[in-house]
């Protein structure tokens, strides 16, 4: 009987960690696809934060830049930062993503300072 249990135990964990894995590769595929519109530069990592209300729950760290304008000759002053957004996968396997959209909320990359013509 307690090999039984161990084994519906067994089945159940490994499950659980596939579904999280495939999770995680959903995540992963919707900010590669869609990079351009989070503005996300590069993703360093996603991980796995638990299931909460039936979704699964990760935290995403990204690197993004932060512009800002510095005056009337057209130029922005720009910086690259390491953020930490948040995803959820729900039971339809829809991904949503939280980006943050503050660079006070963000860590500076050092020496990434550079300008841009708007």
């Amino acid at each position: 009987m307690k090999s039984l249990f161990f084994t519906l135990a067994l089945l159940l964990s490994t499950q659980a960690f596939a579904n999280n894995k495939f999770a995680e590769k959903l995540v992963i595929k919707e900010i590669e696809q869609y990079s351009s519109y989070y503005q996300v530069e590069e993703l360093e990592a996603v991980e796995f934060t638990g299931i909460i209300n039936n979704k699964y729950n990760f935290s995403v760290f990204y690197k993004t830049n932060f512009c800002l304008d510095i005056g009337d000759d057209e130029r922005g002053y720009c910086a690259t930062y390491q953020c930490q957004g948040a995803a959820q996968v729900d039971g339809d396997a829809v991904v949503s993503l939280t980006f943050e959209t503050d660079a006070k909320n963000c860590q500076k990359v050092p020496n990434t300072d550079f300008t841009i013509a708007w």
